[in-house]
């Protein structure tokens, strides 16, 4: 069946059948100039192939035209060419005559497809615009979304082959894109506005809901994710138990509910859940509110928390009276909470009595070594260096000399000659020659000396003395290295008190020689060990029970040397538990501290309120509406936040950590919430991105 078409002027052109739809639209406009062929289509059906255009991002022509050349049976149909041609050129005709019917037509057919449900998931347009947190991606998204349906247009609105299409798809896709990108700021800024409007009235309407999202946007601009914070409280680092199953149990606990009926709903063991419960106590023992959690999260963190505590805290209301009750009450007790973590890591209320446990530990294994040098006892010979003290001490009579010459005279011991026929010899003096003499003469006579050398600062004589017993030790360590190994590890029965005296040392400057200390504590054997552990625990305690140093000690215990100390001292395990509660108590100490500085806000706010009544009355009296409104609304706002904040302080001052587990779960959800609801105008305005394909059969029409 030939295809024929109408020109002007009446002329009736036919082409062969099967003539591609391209080159009968290429004649007829050379056949009339230019201008479009006319069609036999009324007004009506013009504005609804425009409108299927839209629907179907430019293939309207192509499936009318196909549904025709499938009835050609039961109709006056042509081939599918035929009709694609007819279809065309009433596109055209119509598209020249009613050019922005014509438009508006085709952006409502591609509205309505917007409306048929599944498409924007099916696309994944929906599930990409969800993902924009900012403005910029959703701009960002929305103008990918946009191009993809505008070059999908501009591909079902090509006339010829692939590659005249594809030409068409690439001209229409930055278009596209512009606008979606348009299009999905505009929803994003928009549902942000919104969510603002829904929030700001929710949060006036409800004190409490108020207070929970103020509390939720404070995290927010800390960036703490209170998900994140709520698991780490409720890891439990076992599968017998989830952390739902264990907040579960801890706001079943807060209600009265047994351990047992516990175990038994959520289908756990009752030794199991009990054990977990009381980890978890342990975990929690010092009273945090959710400021000093928040706190914890990274160093410097929690400070716009901070900041909304210190601001409800200064308002008028009940809130400055519960922040300042429950943070004084709980401040009191700082020493004693830190005097008990120190307690439990370093050693116990017993401090002499692990000191002296750990002495008679020393004194034994000194013992041993000593008993074992001696049963391997090798001959040595001090008589040199004594002969060689003597000779340089002269004649000389000072004090020094004398000194030194009685310290060597006590390492002689005389010995009775007997002749050959029996008879008593003269007595001769002969420097001691067993290890046990020499020992008990170093640790008595040459210490005393030494001692009192040092008490008198006397530097010369001490020196000398120093001098002397290193002479005499090299010459016995020559042959008994088991007595040189003993001396060093137990310093002449001193090992135990210079172990003390260190740890106590250390306590005072935990900040400084770090590198030096544990260089010695790593030569110390266990016993030694144990003492400085004591010595560090009595002297951080001491400092503790001091009321003006506790903050100051805990400020020393979080500094990088304290740190490396203890974790070398106590081992990773106690030194994190003892860290943590320092960590915690300084938290909390800030915490306390926000609340003071500058009173010039709150002392204004109370000054406004007492004023609020006479400001009012003067107003009407002098006949002002606007400054009477102005002072009904500043009173109006001050109840609310007055209500609101009260609740706020409940929840930023509650010390329970069940009820801050189920704070941080609503939390989450707030956030969720609000995530979702600033993303509802952009999917709202993102249901009609697929409008934007007509972008692709715009420019199509008139085109040579």
């Amino acid at each position: 069946m030939p295809i024929r078409v109408e020109a002007p002027g009446g002329i009736s052109i036919e082409f062969p059948d099967n003539t591609d739809a391209a080159v009968v639209q290429n004649v007829m406009r050379q056949a009339t100039g230019g201008a479009a062929p006319k069609t036999d289509q009324s007004y009506w059906a013009g504005l609804g192939r425009q409108a299927l255009q839209g629907a179907t991002l430019g293939f309207g022509d192509e499936i009318l035209a196909g549904v025709k050349s499938h009835l050609r049976p039961f109709g006056n149909f042509g081939s599918y060419e035929h009709e694609l041609a007819r279809e065309r050129a009433h596109n055209e005709s119509f598209a020249r005559e009613y050019p922005w019917r014509s438009t508006i037509a085709q952006i409502g057919g591609g509205l309505a497809l917007a409306a048929v449900p599944g498409v924007n998931v099916a696309t994944g347009a929906q599930r990409l615009l969800a993902g924009a947190s900012t403005v910029g991606q959703a701009a960002t998204r929305a103008g990918a979304v946009g191009a993809g349906y505008a070059a999908v247009g501009g591909f079902g609105a090509g006339e010829g082959g692939v590659e005249n299409r594809l030409v068409n798809a690439t001209a229409a896709a930055p278009l596209g894109f512009a606008a979606g990108a348009a299009l999905g700021a505009a929803g994003r800024k928009v549902g942000q506005m919104y969510g603002a409007y829904r929030a700001a009235k929710a949060e006036a309407g409800d004190p409490g809901r108020g207070a929970m999202m103020a509390l939720e946007r404070s995290f927010s601009r800390d960036r703490i994710d209170p998900a994140q914070v709520r698991s780490e409280m409720l890891a439990t680092g076992a599968r017998a138990i989830t952390p739902d199953q264990l907040a579960d149990a801890l706001q079943s606990i807060e209600r009265g509910e047994t351990v047992q009926a516990i175990a038994s709903r959520l289908g756990l063991n009752a030794r199991t859940l009990g054990e977990h419960l009381r980890r978890f106590e342990e975990r929690t023992v010092n009273p945090l509110n959710l400021v000093d959690r928040a706190r914890l999260t990274r160093p410097g963190g929690g400070e716009n928390t901070g900041w909304l505590l210190r601001a409800a805290a200064a308002t008028p209301g009940e809130a400055r009276t519960i922040a300042a009750q429950q943070l004084t009450e709980r401040q009191v007790g700082a020493g004693a909470r830190l005097l008990d973590a120190v307690r439990k890591t370093l050693g116990d209320g017993d401090v002499d009595g692990r000191i002296a446990q750990a002495m008679q530990a020393l004194r034994q294994a000194e013992s041993k070594a000593y008993r074992a040098a001696y049963a391997n006892e090798k001959p040595f010979n001090i008589g040199p260096i004594l002969r060689a003290w003597d000779k340089a001490r002269g004649g000389r009579n000072t004090d020094l000399d004398r000194t030194i010459k009685n310290v060597v005279g006590a390492f002689y011991r005389p010995s009775q000659v007997i002749t050959p026929d029996g008879r008593m010899g003269p007595v001769a003096l002969h420097p001691v020659n067993t290890l046990a003499e020499f020992q008990r003469i170093r640790a008595t006579d040459l210490r005393s000396a030494m001692e009192r050398a040092q008490a008198a600062g006397d530097k010369t004589l001490l020196r000398e003395l120093t001098r002397f017993k290193r002479h005499l030790d090299n010459v016995v360590r020559h042959t008994n290295p088991e007595w040189a190994r003993a001396n060093d590890m137990f310093r002449d029965g001193q090992a135990g008190q210079r172990a003390l005296q260190l740890g106590e040392q250390t306590a005072l400057r935990l900040n400084a020689r770090a590198r030096d200390t544990l260089r010695q504590f790593d030569r110390m054997s266990e016993p030694e060990r144990e003492l400085f552990r004591q010595g560090l625990s009595r002297a951080i305690q001491d400092r503790i029970l001091n009321r003006q140093q506790t903050h100051d000690i805990a400020a020393e215990l979080r500094l990088p040397g304290a740190r490396k100390i203890l974790q070398r001292v106590l081992g990773a395990d106690r030194a994190a538990q003892l860290t943590r509660a320092v960590d915690e108590e300084t938290a909390m100490l800030a915490t306390y501290r926000s609340l003071g500085g500058s009173q010039t806000t709150p002392l204004r706010e109370a000054i406004d309120e007492n004023n609020a009544a006479a400001l009012m009355t003067e107003a009407l009296n002098v006949l002002q509406p606007k400054q009477f409104a102005l002072e009904l609304m500043r009173r109006g706002a001050a109840r609310i936040n007055a209500a609101r904040n009260r609740e706020l302080m409940r929840m930023l001052t509650d010390e329970s950590p069940a009820n801050q587990i189920a704070m941080l779960g609503r939390m989450a959800r707030v956030r969720g919430a609000r995530a979702t609801g600033g993303s509802r105008g952009l999917l709202a305005l993102g249901r009609g991105l697929p409008a934007l394909g007509v972008i692709g059969t715009l420019p199509h029409y008139g085109r040579p």
